[in-house]
């Protein structure tokens, strides 16, 4: 399974703690205001692997937590599912969305 993904840094910014952001490609809501518009465009290319992503992810040690952006995360509900069921279960996780509450 693949997650396509424009990047992946550490921050402490992007939630509480230092974290490791992973900002998805594709979006179709274009919001108004929306930080990452570069992040619009739907890019085969940018495809990860999810088993990839979950070994990164576990193989940071001084992480308390991930963040996901993008993009929009919840375009990719398998992929997504896949990847915060396989992280290490003492992560925090936080996940933006365009969508609202009654839209997901």
């Amino acid at each position: 399974m693949k997650l396509p993904v424009n990047n992946i840094s550490i921050s402490t910014v992007n939630g509480p703690g230092c974290r490791l952001v992973i900002w998805v490609q594709g979006c179709s809501l274009h919001c108004p205001g929306c930080f990452n518009p570069n992040t619009h465009k739907f890019d085969a290319r940018a495809e990860k692997s999810v088993n990839d992503l979950i070994k990164h992810i576990n193989a940071e040690s001084q992480i308390e937590g991930i963040t996901i952006s993008g993009g929009e995360p919840l375009m990719y509900p398998e992929a997504l599912i896949a990847l915060l069921k396989g992280i290490n279960r003492n992560l925090t996780r936080i996940l933006f969305s365009g969508y609202t509450l009654e839209e997901i």
